[in-house]
């Protein structure tokens, strides 16, 4: 199995720990109780792995396990809560947490920008059918977490061999870190085998409506059929529309990718009257379209609002990109 050969959450090494101590000198960040590895010594993920923070060693301080306990899985003020950091690495994880507030992540874990578990109803091809009315089934979409990426990992690889676009199993395991942490993947699951997954962040949209930023989606139906298209794309609609409703707009561009040689989605889009513009390496095909709810809304008022929201998301994910 492929998961075998990645590792998602890298076991911190004896190395990396005496790394993360030496942040404090040998003591808690939180309390300066003096602590030591093999003794009360624990590796904290201060913005926590469940609410979007980076397994990397900027996000890691020690903590005493008592601290650690009681720290749990909380988002905390750096400079409310460590008190015994080195000045240069406080400033390093100030940096962090300031750029995590505006990301994608902290808005998708702690707000309205996204879920982690909803319903939508797809319908169910029947073959030789002549009914007229086509049966449909409730299913649960779920946003990835930790756990999932293994499973995720695997899906994705055979997918992308599947349509002949695997470069290397390293560059698709890095695609999936990037996307799970500077946006959200969700998937749906049936009988315990994933049918498909799409990834939702934000970018730059340059459209000549005068969106500056975009929802940028990216959709990977394991079947080649256009239900399965069309349950991705209902996925993806629901979460929007409720994104929407939130912020109260009633526009929003998104731009939908797929690879170059899904045919379906193609179809799709040019029945909306959408044209595909493909990505520099030509293996991306994006659909721009802008998405309303009402179409007698001010478009120059959504502009406004859109690229304001969006904006400091995406320039934020932009700049802690860089700076990891």
């Amino acid at each position: 199995m492929r998961r075998e050969n990645i590792m998602w959450r890298t076991k911190i090494t004896e190395d990396e720990k005496e790394d993360v101590l030496k942040k404090t000198g040998g003591v808690c960040a939180h309390c300066g109780k003096p602590i030591f590895i093999g003794y009360e010594y624990s590796t904290d993920h201060f913005v926590p792995l469940s609410k979007g923070g980076v397994d990397r060693l900027i996000n890691m301080i020690p903590l005493c396990k008592n601290c650690n306990k009681e720290k749990n899985n909380k988002i905390v003020n750096p400079d409310e809560y460590v008190h015994y950091l080195n000045e240069k690495d406080h400033n390093e994880l100030r940096k962090y947490y300031n750029s995590y507030l505006h990301s994608f992540r902290y808005f998708s874990t702690s707000s309205f920008f996204a879920e982690d578990e909803f319903f939508v109803t797809i319908p169910i091809p029947i073959k030789g059918s002549v009914k007229k009315k086509i049966p449909e089934r409730k299913v649960t979409v779920q946003r990835a977490t930790y756990e999932d990426l293994s499973d995720l990992y695997d899906y994705y690889c055979e997918y992308l061999e599947k349509k002949n676009v695997l470069d290397s199993e390293e560059s698709a395991a890095e695609n999936l870190k990037l996307w799970f942490e500077n946006g959200c993947i969700y998937f749906i699951k049936m009988n315990d085998s994933i049918k498909t997954m799409a990834v939702y962040m934000t970018g730059p949209a340059s459209t000549k409506e005068g969106f500056l930023y975009d929802i940028r989606v990216l959709l990977f139906p394991k079947s080649n059929t256009y239900t399965s298209f069309q349950t991705t794309l209902e996925m993806i609609s629901t979460l929007t529309e409720k994104l929407m409703r939130e912020l109260g707009i009633h526009a929003i561009p998104i731009s939908f990718g797929g690879v170059y040689n899904e045919p379906i989605l193609g179809l799709i889009m040019n029945d909306i009257g959408l044209k595909p513009e493909f990505s520099e390496n030509k293996k991306i095909c994006w659909y721009k379209m802008i998405y309303k709810t009402d179409l007698s809304s001010n478009d120059l008022e959504e502009v406004n609002k859109v690229n304001e929201i969006l904006g400091e998301v995406t320039e934020n994910r932009i700049a802690s990109l860089k700076g990891l």
